[in-house]
């Protein structure tokens, strides 16, 4: 019933098809199933309960229920609301996160023209079922993988999942593959019906979300740094275990304890192990940096992103739509014109005088490139602006003379009187233009229709001047022979500067030299020339003209030139891909487009023409690992060779990789990265598939928020050591207390300084600190080394003030039995202060006073915590009892000095283990990046005196982007201590990423941009 399928309409004809009927439809909805990528849906009951499993809230369940045995209702209420409180928070903001991505598919719903039951009605994409015939038109997504059955001769852009910047046009060949359309592409121009085949999880789409949720099974992906705290706290909650039952026993079968007494100090030992606002405090710094990712076009689906990104070694980026805009544009310089003694070596003059058409000529008769770009823009249709072709043209045309100029020489030059556009068949545009008795015939279109149609169904038939169609075989050979060896010369001798167009301009002048030389005709050197261009990656459209009037009737066609075409980078990529090399970010492209271009838009922004083709990639070994890991990328690539890709860098080099795209085809690899960024404008699939959605066009959001990251990150550094080690400090002197003096410490003086000392931290989120010029790659044992050694010293310096408490607070009798209950508030008072310090120590690898000063919120805090923790001492405020001003005077100064004692031990230990920065070394702010391509379309002198290379802002500015990527070099040789020793790699492993990169300096980005933007 689906065969002889008529036009969509409000009527049917007698013996026509009606469409599937409503019993069909539900029969085939029920075996099908609806048209939807299948999504793995999680309740919001789950989301709110996980926020409860792990370590840490699990040992607060533990001494919350230990609070309610013993009946100690005050601890029992505060650690119970930082349970629910810390529940709730993470709750929010995944929930937030989910409603984000939620609003992004509902922007993404589609309604299709369906013919069912004889007629036609508007139904949402997910009811369609196999056999449905449906009605689409330009710009509409292809709902469901089908064929084509009758309708215009369209062009659909398959870039989601192919990759390709070129639309394809369907039907083709007059077989099923020329008419296939698969779920996803966008229909660019024309209208046609469609018979659908496979809906749902059966689609091309379907198959790529199921690889994706294959990748994403398993438990709930934790953070790279989480991970390395859960690991850190588990040691010391363990140690802390450990600790308290040697105290249960010891207490209650050497010192004769009561049960119930010795829970009660057990229960103080359980909650200062466990750093209880520490979830919390994670949550408000991770949801701010969320917001601040946010604002700069970065939403993040999956929270572990912004942990994963800081440490993102290497970066597989896709191409198409990526780091280039998806559309096609003319490159001017690139413009090959065809000579006169190319042209008419035998033949007659074709224009004599000054009746040739060539309006930018001096002479009339020579054609320039001007006159090439004018001519392709006569011979292409406003009107139809989906043809990527035409568009490109024409906007070449408008930019280069000015839409006002050209429509005055399009007026002047003549009345249109015929115009044939582009189709399949015969390959090329045509038109006809007549003034003063003079026709002109200018036609565009593939090169082999230009020189010869080939008696073909186009109304103009024509051989161009100096083809020989007798020639044709010897031509193509010399063009091939020619080709090939300037080619191979060019690689071989691997003479490109920045943007390859002087190499590629080398190229094609000595093609056509050796033309002459082996006696190649017109053919021969054009086709040469167009191998030679395709070679660079750019896609070529022939010009040529005629010229007919009274006194030349017998005119020829004269082939003009080539203009090459380029899918040109975004205007922020080049720029972008500097400052995240400048990160120590290793880039690769990975596209599914062809080598040549790849290579092309690899030069152009920088990257590196170290592009493979795909069959590279198998079969898999040791070679291909070490092949994958140099290369500057592949072409030609399917979504398994993708993930192909990020699976051996993650699983053979351990690297954190990222992977950026927007269709289909990346779904796979986007998955399996650590750090998948779906770029503005994705599909829906490849949203799903990713942690972070940008928003905003280009890749600059990629480096904001892989600079942001590091800030979050460097923010969570400090406090998880500051906790951490204020963990050690308070478990060391509760133990010490304990066994050395029998003395002890209330469970609510120890739930005061794991919450209130917690809660003056929470502006950490908005700390102003300085990100890591390197990926953030440290490993457990550097940063448990580091609280262990500080959480140590400040445990020593705590007792040493238990033991000279007296002298230190003037309180008579300090030890004295009597004074238990001032005793245990001094201690408290000093330990909450020290702590408080303790953050300005842990903020930055360097003496407290060379780091950039702490927010004003956190200061604020900080120093207002102490002035509360002094006022409850003094006035006895949850203190059991009054401590006098000259005390807790002592208490402030011994502290100081303290901490002054603390921060030298700390630079002493960086120094010791090469890990203190000196701060030689900065990124730039991702602010700079849209300033320096301002900077670059003005002229090449603006981007030096740009703001990133300024000297008054920062002496080190013009260090740090002048040297050569450094960090990567050093990585190999292991010259940079610091780096190898918190390197992921082993020594052995470490692979050497100096010969796959470029020099990055100052002057070689200002070039780039400034070419580039020209």
């Amino acid at each position: 019933d689906l065969e002889n399928p008529l036009l969509l309409g409000d009527e049917t004809k007698e013996g026509d098809t009606l469409g599937l009927t409503s019993a069909q439809v539900a029969l085939r909805l029920e075996e099908y199933g609806p048209n939807e990528v299948p999504i793995e849906k999680v309740s919001m009951c789950q989301v709110f309960f996980r926020q409860y499993y792990g370590t840490m809230p699990a040992m607060l369940i533990v001494a919350c229920i230990l609070a309610a045995i013993i009946q100690d209702w005050e601890d029992f209420g505060i650690i119970f609301a930082m349970l629910a409180i810390n529940g709730c928070i993470g709750f929010y903001e995944e929930s937030k996160a989910l409603a984000s991505l939620e609003a992004l598919k509902n922007e993404l719903r589609q309604y299709v023209s369906v013919l069912r039951d004889g007629k036609v009605s508007s139904i949402d994409i997910a009811e369609l079922v196999p056999g449905d015939i449906v009605a689409i038109r330009g710009g509409q997504a292809v709902p469901a993988d089908g064929i084509w059955l009758d309708g215009d001769i369209v062009k659909v852009d398959t870039a989601a999942l192919t990759g390709e910047p070129i639309a394809r046009t369907i039907p083709k060949n007059d077989h099923d593959q020329g008419k296939k359309l698969l779920a996803g592409c966008i229909l660019v121009q024309g209208e046609c019906r469609m018979l659908i085949q496979a809906t749902g999880k059966q689609t091309q789409v379907g198959q790529a979300t199921e690889m994706v949720a294959n990748a994403k099974k398993g438990p709930k992906p934790i953070g790279r740094f989480e991970t390395q705290i859960l690991r850190i706290i588990k040691l010391i909650i363990i140690t802390s275990l450990a600790i308290t039952f040697v105290v249960l026993g010891y207490q209650i079968h050497n010192r004769g304890e009561t049960f119930s007494h010795v829970l009660l100090v057990c229960l103080s030992l359980i909650i200062g192990a466990v750093p209880i606002a520490l979830p919390l405090v994670l949550q408000v710094t991770m949801a701010f940096g969320a917001q601040e990712m946010a604002e700069h076009g970065a939403i993040v689906t999956h929270t572990t992103a912004l942990q994963e990104i800081a440490s993102m070694t290497i970066l597989n980026s896709d191409k198409t739509g990526t780091l280039t805009t998806a559309k096609m544009a003319v490159i001017p310089q690139m413009t090959w014109l065809a000579k006169d003694q190319d042209i008419i070596p035998e033949d007659e003059a074709i224009i004599k005088g000054d009746t040739g058409p060539f309006i930018f000529s001096k002479d009339k008769n020579v054609p320039t490139k001007d006159d090439c770009l004018f001519l392709a823009a006569l011979a292409s249709n406003a009107n139809n602006l989906d043809d990527p072709v035409d568009f490109a043209i024409l906007t070449a045309a408008k930019a280069h003379f000015g839409e006002s100029q050209l429509n005055k020489y399009i007026t002047t030059f003549g009345t249109r009187t015929r115009f044939d556009g582009f189709n399949p068949d015969v390959k090329r545009a045509v038109v006809t233009v007549e003034q003063n008795g003079t026709t002109t015939i200018v036609a565009k279109g593939l090169l082999d229709k230009i020189l010869d149609t080939g008696n073909d169904s186009g109304t103009e038939q024509w051989l161009c001047a100096g083809i020989h169609r007798d020639d044709r075989t010897s031509d193509e050979a010399i063009a091939s022979r020619v080709s090939s060896e300037n080619i191979e010369s060019d690689n071989n001798n691997n003479q490109h500067d920045e943007l390859g167009q002087q190499s590629t301009a080398r190229e094609l002048e000595a093609a056509s030299t050796n033309c002459r030389r082996l006696g190649g005709g017109v053919r021969a050197r054009a086709l040469a020339a167009d191998a030679v261009l395709s070679s660079a990656g750019y896609k070529t459209i022939a010009v040529a003209v005629m010229t007919k009037n009274q006194n030349n009737t017998t005119a020829h066609m004269r082939l003009i030139g080539l203009i090459s075409m380029l899918d040109p980078p975004r205007l922020d990529t080049t720029a972008t891909l500097f400052c995240l090399q400048r990160a120590g970010i290793s880039v690769k492209m990975i596209t599914g487009d062809h080598q040549n271009i790849a290579r092309e838009t690899a030069r152009l922004i920088g990257l590196g023409d170290r592009i493979l083709p795909q069959t590279e990639l198998w079969p898999a070994s040791a070679t291909r690992d070490e092949m994958i890991l140099h290369a500057d990328g592949f072409a030609q690539t399917m979504p398994r060779d993708k993930r192909e890709v990020v699976l051996v860098l993650q699983q053979r080099y351990k690297m954190v990789v990222g992977m950026t795209g927007d269709g289909v085809n990346d779904c796979a690899a986007l998955s399996q990265a650590q750090v998948g960024i779906a770029v503005e404008g994705a599909t829906e699939a490849a949203q799903n598939a990713a942690d972070i959605v940008l928003t905003r066009p280009g890749l600059s959001a990629i480096y904001a928020a892989c600079y942001e990251s590091r800030l979050i990150f460097r923010r969570l550094r400090s406090y998880v050591l500051y906790r951490v080690a204020a963990t050690i400090q308070i478990v060391l002197v509760l133990a010490s207390l304990i066994f050395i003096w029998n003395d002890e410490l209330k469970p609510l003086y120890v739930v005061l300084l794991a919450l209130f000392n917690d809660i003056t931290m929470t502006p950490i989120a908005h700390d102003r600190v300085e990100p890591s010029p390197d990926p953030e790659l440290g490993d457990t044992s550097q940063l448990l080394i580091g609280a262990l050694a500080l959480g140590l010293i400040q445990a020593i310096l705590s007792l040493g003030f238990y033991i000279q408490g007296e002298r230190i607070t003037d309180i008579q009798g300090f030890h004295g039995k009597h004074n238990l209950a001032i005793r245990q508030a001094a201690i408290y008072v000093q330990i909450s202060i020290s702590v408080e310090l303790l953050i300005f120590a842990c903020r930055a690898p360097k003496p407290f006073f060379l780091t950039k000063a702490p927010s004003f919120s956190l200061f604020t805090f900080v120093m207002f915590g102490n002035l509360v923790i002094c006022a409850m001492a003094k006035f006895s405020i949850l203190v059991a009892h009054s401590i006098s001003w000259r005390a807790l005077a002592g208490i402030i100064i011994y502290d100081i000095a303290a901490f002054l004692i603390l921060d030298l031990v700390k630079v002493a230990l960086l120094w010791a283990t090469d890990s203190l920065e000196t701060g030689d070394r900065a990124l730039a702010e991702p602010d700079e990046i849209p300033k320096l391509v301002k900077a670059a379309a003005r002229d090449k002198t603006s981007v030096r005196r740009s703001s990133l290379f300024d000297h008054r802002r920062s002496s080190l500015i013009e260090h740090r982007f002048s040297e050569r990527l450094s960090v990567i070099s050093r990585l190999s040789q292991g010259r940079d201590h610091h780096i190898r020793r918190s390197s992921i790699l082993s020594a052995t492993e470490r692979p050497s990423f100096r010969s796959s990169l470029r020099p990055a300096t100052p002057a070689n980005l200002a070039n780039i941009l400034h070419r580039q933007s020209e």
